[in-house]
């Protein structure tokens, strides 16, 4: 049974604070999946790490991405909560095999499933420069050259 929020904002609004609510209840679901799948063989330094650093991690990447077109469109293509609960194993799941190797074989399926990176700033389009024509020199003085007609 999901624990995530079910009524933050209308579909469609979402703010900032709804979308880190959403986020840190994926955090959550994700830990419980972790503890469940280590047959609740975890330290408690995991615990702490994921109240210490995981939980502002997950805060603090929202609000960076918030204003960034791909992570809002990816929340407004469906369910925000599964697109939220990608993003969430994207940004942590790395960190966690790192430091806690004994949960690096339980994080692999979360790990796999979450989406590209995002860059900081979204990529800005490169000008559009139109071709530049070189005519030539008779034909920019005015003078025309007869073409043959073969």
């Amino acid at each position: 049974m999901s624990r995530f929020p079910t009524s933050l904002a209308p579909r469609g609004a979402l703010t900032p604070k709804s979308v880190q609510i959403l986020a840190v209840a994926a955090l959550d679901e994700m830990v419980t999946s972790l503890v469940k799948a280590s047959k609740l063989r975890i330290s408690p330094g995991f615990l702490d790490w994921v109240a210490d650093e995981a939980t502002p991690l997950v805060e603090l990447s929202v609000e960076r991405f918030f204003r960034n077109d791909r992570f809002m469109a990816s929340l407004r293509a469906g369910d925000p909560k599964i697109a939220i609960s990608l993003w969430v194993r994207h940004w942590v799941c790395p960190r966690i095999t790192a430091n806690f190797a004994q949960l690096a074989p339980h994080v692999a399926g979360f790990s796999e499933s979450g989406p590209a990176p995002l860059a900081a700033e979204p990529p800005r389009p490169a000008p559009a420069v139109a071709p530049r024509h070189r005519f030539p020199r008779q034909l920019q003085s005015g003078i025309t050259a007869a073409s043959p007609c073969h």
